[in-house]
């Protein structure tokens, strides 16, 4: 893999942590759990979505890819974990310091891959897919929830008409 694109990548997941504290610091429990209908994700589940994949997903799915031949990584379903988990009363500071420490030891893993590892293969919803590749899912992942809690800040922090 280039160096650039690898830069480009590890650039956006280590952002990630650093908005959300930005984002989320000050913020009340009543703004935390605010959901503008049942479809969306409060900023609270999302934060817990975003812990909770980054440890039951891609922790585990990189591990399988490198210890395994062409292992199939199991889906994480986020919705039905926010449905069957109470995101909503957790401890919001201690899932964001959980997800910066499970994506600190992600970041400091990727940087120890080699050009093979980056190569290797697995199933992931039926398609071959290698490292690379996944890492490249796990930064849209990043960013699509990114851009959805900025909407939801934007909601939140908007002046009462």
């Amino acid at each position: 893999m280039g160096d650039e694109k690898f830069g480009q990548y590890v650039e956006i997941l280590q952002a990630t942590p650093k908005k959300l504290r930005a984002w989320l610091q000050g913020l009340n429990e009543e703004q935390l759990r605010f959901k503008p209908n049942e479809q969306t994700f409060s900023l609270k589940e999302s934060l817990l979505h975003l812990r909770d994949i980054e440890i039951e997903g891609y922790r585990r799915r990189i591990r399988l890819i490198l210890a395994e031949h062409l292992p199939t990584l199991e889906d994480v379903d986020g919705t039905q974990l926010a449905q069957v988990r109470p995101y909503q009363s957790a401890d919001a500071a201690q899932a964001l310091e959980e997800f910066i420490q499970a994506r600190e030891g992600n970041i400091a893993y990727l940087r120890n891959m080699t050009a093979f590892q980056w190569n290797r293969k697995a199933i992931f919803n039926g398609d071959e897919i290698t490292l690379l590749q996944l890492v490249e899912k796990w930064v849209a992942h990043d960013l699509e929830h990114l851009k959805e809690m900025e909407e939801l800040l934007g909601k939140i922090k908007a002046p009462a008409a």
